[in-house]
């Protein structure tokens, strides 16, 4: 006999406000510019956008000539801005390579803000931090996983800011696409049959967003996938110092991918052991149990980890997701944890 239990789940967005000395005056006005890889959503898109500040900032949310919508908001009075698949647009799959024009998403703000996108699916979604304009850059290399079917292959979406932005793209498998964008244009870009797109360099003239996404098992085999999503940091924003904790309540342990740029990297592990990472290329290890572990790079790294589906741990919890994680240099001694809850149902049989 087959039980059916119907859940009604509360999904929490935590998210870590760095409160620093110094850096960009948060007075001054902003502007954040990207697109959505559509990984078979089911339920809304939600820009979630919040504050340090407790002083009230004017935010302007527009997708042109289809969308805008205006809110005041602060720390105590974040603005949860839902965006329905009409507005933000279902990708139809294309062919390995081929461009298609994604719908691009403008926010414009008095002062700084932390505007947060959390791409949903039936049973969970992922989510990741936007970053401003100013903190862009014009070379990235893509952090993406296995794809988990044809219908939902590893992608990029890359969105310009300025007019006559030239995009040169290099696949890891050596193929080479180039293009050029208008200012707020934006497209996707999708891998073929099970490639993953980890390691492909982007170059471009002017600076560009990148998010990458993929609907992926991690591992691979595990039962049930899950939707990765992240917009990447530029290389100059890249670190030399990390740390990796365990995922709360999750005893299967966690995978992450070291980057390397032009030049190759050694890795010196909290263990005592040395990792060499070939130029343009990752490492990825498998970390078994509650492992917290940290490492120093000789060249500027960047490192995504990433969370263990749901049968990888007894009992059974936990979803695929990705995140890039900081350096530890970018720590700070204050943070705030601002929270945006939404519901789905989700049934177990």
């Amino acid at each position: 006999m087959t039980r059916i239990m119907f859940l009604r789940i509360a999904l929490i967005l935590s998210s870590v406000v760095v409160i620093g000395t110094g850096g960009t005056d948060t007075a001054v006005p902003q502007e954040y510019v990207f697109s959505i890889p559509s990984l078979d959503i089911a339920d809304p898109t939600h820009v979630f956008i919040t504050s340090t500040s407790r002083e009230p900032i004017l935010t302007t949310l527009r997708i042109p000539g289809v969308y805008e919508v205006n809110n005041t908001i602060n720390r105590y009075n974040p603005a949860d801005i839902q965006l329905s698949i009409d507005v933000v647009g279902r990708d139809v799959r294309v062919n390995p390579g081929d461009q298609q024009h994604n719908k691009t998403i403008i926010i414009q703000s008095s002062a700084e803000i932390l505007p947060f996108v959390i791409d949903n699916d039936y049973a969970g979604g992922d989510a990741y931090l936007v970053s401003p304009t100013s903190r862009l850059g014009t070379q990235y290399h893509v952090a993406s996983y296995k794809s988990y079917s044809t219908a939902t292959p590893s992608c990029f979406c890359i969105s310009s800011v300025y007019s006559n932005t030239w995009v040169k793209i290099t696949t890891p498998a050596g193929q080479t696409h180039r293009i050029t964008l208008n200012r707020y244009e934006s497209y996707r870009f999708d891998g073929g049959e099970d490639e993953d797109l980890s390691g492909t360099f982007i170059q471009s003239n002017k600076p560009i967003a990148v998010i990458s996404g993929v609907y992926t098992q991690v591992p691979e085999g595990v039962l049930y996938g899950d939707g990765l999503i992240e917009q990447l940091p530029p290389v100059r924003n890249w670190g030399y110092n990390f740390a990796l904790t365990p995922f709360l309540s999750l005893n299967s342990g966690y995978v992450y991918r070291v980057f390397t740029t032009i030049h190759s990297a050694t890795l010196q592990m909290s263990d005592g052991s040395i990792t060499h990472i070939a130029a343009e290329s990752f490492h990825e290890e498998d970390v078994r149990g509650n492992t917290v572990l940290s490492f120093t790079s000789d060249q500027p790294v960047m490192v995504a980890q990433y969370m263990k589906g749901w049968h990888s741990n007894n009992p059974g919890r936990g979803e695929p997701s990705m995140i890039i994680v900081t350096p530890i240099a970018a720590f700070t001694a204050e943070v705030t944890f601002p929270y945006c809850v939404y519901w789905v149902s989700y049934r177990i049989s």
